[in-house]
């Protein structure tokens, strides 16, 4: 038996190396078709959609403040849309390039588009209705997120001894 050439070992590694290239792009994709069965699940679940997801990955308006859903952005931007992080649109088919300029060239056109008119009581400030017993600077107006303080002196059942007295 004769010794293969330089180019003959040279072709039959490059032949073997497709070969594995191919087995692992076909894991990489089972792997990405069971993630994606997965997320299905816990959207379905959890009655998110895409465009919710879309929308949480991009930091964007929720679709009330934008007026678009995923269905809208993918007909507007033609068959093949993704998103910029390469999540295929519904009804849309795979491509190389993702087209995320025009995705956020759409999501920009339609927060303009809406002329959202700000709250008649925006920029008026509320009394502080809760005050820290012993530490003046923690101040709650009663109004979003309850402070942790306030949580816990709610809990002790001392939420009373925070109301601050109107003059």
């Amino acid at each position: 038996m004769t010794p293969l050439s330089v180019s003959a070992q040279i072709a039959k590694l490059r032949k073997e190396r497709m070969a594995l290239e191919k087995q692992e792009q076909a894991l990489i994709n089972k792997t990405y078709r069971e993630a994606i069965a997965q997320i299905k699940v816990i959207m379905k679940g959890s009655g998110l959609g895409l465009d919710d997801l879309v929308h949480y990955l991009e930091g964007t308006p929720a679709k009330s403040d934008l007026g678009d859903t995923a269905a809208s952005i993918s007909a507007k931007l033609g068959k093949g849309a993704r998103s910029s992080h390469g999540l295929t649109l519904k009804g849309a088919r795979t491509s190389k390039t993702a087209p995320s300029a025009k995705l956020t060239k759409l999501t920009k056109a339609s927060k303009s588009d809406k002329s959202k008119k700000p709250s008649s009581r925006a920029g008026i400030k509320v009394p502080i209705k809760y005050q820290h017993p012993t530490e003046s600077h923690l101040n709650w107006t009663g109004r979003g997120k309850t402070p942790t303080w306030v949580s816990a002196l709610k809990t002790a059942g001392e939420l009373d001894k925070a109301l601050v007295q109107k003059v």
